[in-house]
């Protein structure tokens, strides 16, 4: 990890009736392809015990790819930069924390 933004607590998105979210942005180096990456983070959510539940159910955790150096990838279940990330402030706060040099289409 390069570097990670504070850890900043938000209502749900979607369903509204669970407990509010924890959020964090990290900055990692990889050297893999963006497919790797997603692989990977999947396994940290296996590693950290989520289960499926429901579209934005309650859930231990939630690992998504941003971005990823300049690229832009529309592949079956991979989407880069993430599809709605500018309409989601609970992630654009953490990421503008790292990333202030970001064009204005992130908000």
């Amino acid at each position: 990890m390069l570097r990670a933004s504070s850890v900043q607590e938000t209502e749900p998105f979607g369903v509204k009736e669970q407990p509010p979210f924890l959020n964090q942005v990290l900055e990692v180096d990889f050297e893999g392809t963006p497919r790797e990456l997603l692989d990977a983070a999947k396994a940290v959510e296996a590693a950290v015990g989520r289960t499926e539940t429901y579209r934005w159910g309650p859930r231990e955790i939630d690992v998504d790819i941003l971005l990823f150096d300049e690229l832009t990838v529309a592949e079956e279940g991979l989407s880069i930069p993430h599809p709605g990330l500018a309409e989601r402030e609970f992630v654009l706060a953490p990421l503008r924390e790292l990333r202030p040099d970001l064009p204005d289409i992130l908000g």
